[in-house]
């Protein structure tokens, strides 16, 4: 093979080293911001919505358990903030259920669903209505009985939903971090790879100058010398 074609070959597996790790190191970077992607809005934005949801459920309880039904101010502002307080919880629960859902986050989805209407029913309306009944024992009674035991189980499911966002994130976390191990083990592996076979022909490319050369002068002294 003649010097030109060596010079050429290993600028060619130079340039074959340089491609591979950049198209490595591109695979690992679309990975990573698919991660972070689905992290952000399918974990982050969606526990958002679920710290909203919660928020509301406990606006609606706080007022409801605060109202001085002596106070017509105090009353018509309660009511007032009960109905903003279920128009969020209305908007911020449509947006949560449309995001993406694991199997097991689907399940918990519709028990909170389920028991949200029940304690809708048993609480919060018959709440409302003794309210603006001016009802003092029916509120009272509602409080005092009907509305721990029915806002349990809700607060349970709730946790239950929102500690799933961690988990599933912490699996993103985990794959992100495995797969990261793994391209830097691959990049590793084909530099030195890459490396040692460059500098393998680059050494056949000095000693095929080299050898030559001195052969040459080698030959050259001889001549000289008679």
């Amino acid at each position: 093979m003649s010097i030109k074609l060596k010079l050429i070959s290993v600028m060619l597996l130079m340039a074959l080293l340089l491609l591979v790790v950049s198209l490595i190191g591109l695979f690992g970077m679309n990975n990573t911001n698919q991660s972070m992607k689905t992290l952000y809005q399918d974990r982050l934005i969606a526990l958002s919505y679920l710290d909203n949801i919660t928020r509301q459920v406990n606006t609606v309880m706080f007022e409801v358990a605060s109202v001085d039904l002596s106070q017509p101010g105090d009353v018509k502002t309660g009511l007032e903030h009960i109905a903003e307080a279920q128009k969020i919880y209305d908007a911020q629960w449509d947006l949560y259920s449309k995001t993406y859902l694991t199997g097991d986050e689907k399940v918990l989805e519709e028990q909170f669903a389920m028991l949200y209407k029940q304690y809708n029913d048993k609480v919060v309306t018959p709440a409302i209505n003794a309210i603006k009944k001016n009802d003092k024992d029916a509120l009272e009674y509602i409080i005092n009985h009907t509305l721990k035991s029915e806002y349990a189980p809700l607060q349970k499911t709730a946790d239950q939903l929102i500690k799933l966002q961690s988990d599933v994130g912490q699996e993103l976390y985990s794959e992100s971090q495995s797969s990261f191990s793994n391209i830097l083990f691959f990049v590793v592996i084909t530099l030195l790879i890459g490396i040692a076979i460059v500098a393998l022909s680059g050494w056949r490319l000095i000693l095929s100058i080299a050898v030559p050369i001195k052969n040459a002068v080698d030959l050259a002294r001889k001549v000289a010398d008679g």
